[in-house]
């Protein structure tokens, strides 16, 4: 009897743990959801980026070179196109006939679609940011769903 006890206490302690060590079903895609929050930010700071390169270059207006946009408010991964499982982009810089840029398209796509993200985002000068369920970049631009 005396050894009984131990025994089973020791499985069920080691029953416990093996249970506490099994993800539950919101871990499996904890990352895939973090990483499109960091997008979503991401694409808002590229906003913002944006909107100071415009008051700094008026004869520019925006630009479409991530390399341009730089800032304390950036981290260089985000300058370099590769952030959080997302690659982010900026296209629809068409100058004016003044030479002058109004519009721009940024979007962000997951590198490794239902790993690093699921969605893609995108955003424009207004500010708003859009989604596509299935993470593509050109539905995302033609759909307009807003978050």
């Amino acid at each position: 009897m005396r050894l009984v006890i131990p025994v089973v206490a020791a499985l069920l302690v080691g029953l416990v743990g093996f249970f506490l060590l099994i993800p539950s079903k919101t871990d499996f895609h904890s990352g895939p959801c973090q990483n499109e929050s960091a997008a979503i930010g991401s694409l808002r700071t590229l906003n913002t980026l944006e909107t100071q390169y415009r008051a700094t270059h008026p004869e520019k207006g925006l630009t479409c070179e991530l390399s341009l946009l730089d800032s304390a408010d950036a981290t260089k991964s985000l300058l370099t196109g590769v952030l959080s499982g997302y690659r982010f982009e900026i296209s629809g810089c068409e100058p004016d006939t003044h030479g002058v840029a109004s519009h721009y398209r940024a979007t962000a796509v997951p590198l490794r679609q239902a790993l690093t993200g699921i969605r893609a985002f995108c955003s424009d000068e207004s500010g708003r940011v859009f989604y596509d369920p299935n993470g593509s970049a050109e539905g995302c631009l033609s759909l307009n769903r807003p978050i």
